[in-house]
């Protein structure tokens, strides 16, 4: 402790300048990364509240079973060479498999779906498919994009009848949310923007038409022709578990000379003449003013940040709860080859806290052992955990992962902290109040990263593209 407290007494009161990057998930470690690597004389200090830098990119270590990551996830270059030399330069190129696309399929009404991860209304048996596909070409020539929230959505971009029999009360048993309560983002974050409709052989036709395209998907990803292909290759450490990529990312950025603080959080910002002078932060319990800060890029989520430079603004607003997020990490003697070639499945059907399934197989063909691993996304509200793993067994076995509780021989379930915020029309408002309070802050030395930090940021490469053009503009790089 008191080489610790001396280390961090001379870097705080060091004349060198020094910026800070808050939030050590995906952004925040590129955005730390960049610009160390970009300017190696300025003190960049990557910092975050949990004892371990990563944030959905860490993994699991069981005794007996090896790795499992939070929640299995693939990096993709974004075709930008400053952003695809930092992000995947990190692992040699024989350190990485590349992935044969982005194969996912969906459960839904009871049957698991392998051709698609959109849903296949060749499954669905009723009298009123032709209406319902009448509507649906209907939409597609009128293109009607203006909706103010995702049923308005989904009824403009599939016809009334599609979108509120079938659609809508699948984002409402995700997100437990009335779809005319959720944002349009809602539909983006599930495959629920285009559906199967018909056979392979028409459907290549059909794909010559963008407005179809947009809206229909060919039955069988495999057989989608290059020219609708992204030419974006995904890649997975070869070595099992992202964590181990992490490790990597963070020793590179260490032997440059960057400072990685866990356990900490900044408490309270300075302001003087629009810029960031001086930061308050906690570290291990210990409160510290760390002076001569040329900036902050922040990747700690826009509500924290709000908390920090304005509590009494934030105290005001007015945010559904989350969801509570659950990891079950599972090895089960069943054969998998049900999955196929999935990477992840998507489980769609109502009443199911069990919202995704990632088979590690799939992702990582070189694991250095035979076990059967997959792991489970859950998604539950605070009522529904009472008899949970229950639940979540029977749900396996409806999904074919086992056919009985004696075929797992590892079963653990991680609750996850944060939880996973709804993409509501509240909470989505009350994330633009807070840019634009910032915004008015006019604080010259901040930038904010990060899932949201702009409208309609979530996605992977799109995050890491808006960090880039920010962070070029932040450094005068």
């Amino acid at each position: 402790m008191l080489f610790l407290i001396i280390y961090l007494r001379i870097l705080m009161n060091s004349t060198t300048e020094k910026i800070f990057v808050c939030g050590a998930g995906i952004a925040g470690m590129f955005s730390a990364y960049y610009l160390k690597k970009s300017n190696p004389n300025l003190d960049i200090v990557l910092i975050d509240k949990s004892d371990s830098v990563g944030g959905l990119l860490k993994s699991f270590q069981y005794e007996n079973y090896g790795i499992f990551d939070v929640g299995i996830h693939t990096l993709y270059q974004t075709g930008i060479d400053q952003i695809d030399e930092v992000v995947l330069g990190v692992l040699e190129q024989e350190e990485w498999s590349e992935l044969p696309g982005d194969i996912g399929g969906t459960y839904v009404n009871g049957i698991l779906q392998t051709g698609s991860p959109y849903i296949d209304l060749r499954n669905i048996e009723t009298n009123e498919k032709p209406i319902w596909l009448g509507e649906l070409l209907e939409a597609a020539v009128v293109e009607n994009d203006e909706s103010d929230n995702a049923l308005e959505y989904l009824v403009n971009h599939f016809g009334n009848s599609l979108a509120t029999k079938v659609m809508a009360p699948i984002l409402e048993k995700v997100f437990k949310t009335k779809a005319s309560e959720l944002n349009t983002m809602a539909v983006k974050l599930l495959p629920m923007n285009r559906i199967v409709a018909f056979d392979d052989l028409p459907m290549q036709d059909l794909m010559l038409s963008s407005k179809i395209r947009s809206r229909v998907a060919i039955p069988n990803q495999r057989n989608l022709k290059e020219e609708y292909k992204s030419n974006k290759k995904g890649f997975y450490p070869k070595k099992l578990g992202l964590g181990f990529y992490v490790k990597a990312f963070m020793d590179d950025f260490l032997k440059m000379g960057g400072h990685i603080w866990t356990n900490s959080q900044i408490a309270k910002i300075n302001i003087s003449s629009n810029e960031i002078c001086s930061l308050n932060v906690i570290k291990n319990n210990e409160e510290f003013t760390v002076e001569n800060v040329k900036g902050l890029c922040w990747g700690a989520g826009l509500p924290v940040l709000s908390w920090v430079l304005d509590p009494g603004f934030t105290k005001e607003l007015n945010f559904d709860p989350p969801l509570k997020n659950a990891i079950v990490n599972v090895v089960t003697s069943k054969n998998v080859d049900r999955f196929k070639d999935l990477q992840y499945v998507y489980v769609l059907d109502g009443g199911y806290s069990i919202f995704r399934v990632a088979i590690y197989k799939n992702y990582c063909p070189n694991m250095d052992n035979e076990l059967n691993k997959i792991s489970l996304e859950i998604l539950y509200l605070k009522d529904e955990e009472e008899g949970l793993e229950d639940k979540i067994l029977q749900e396996m076995i409806n999904i074919g992962i086992v056919d009985c509780k004696n075929d797992l021989s590892f079963f653990q379930l991680e609750k996850l902290t944060a939880g996973v915020p709804r993409p509501t029309q509240k909470n989505i408002s009350s994330i633009r109040d807070i840019r634009n309070n910032i915004s008015a802050k006019k604080i010259n030395n901040l930038i904010c990263v990060g899932s949201l930090a702009e409208d309609n940021l979530y996605f992977q490469s799109d995050i890491l593209k808006d960090a880039l053009k920010k962070l070029k503009h932040f450094a005068n790089i």
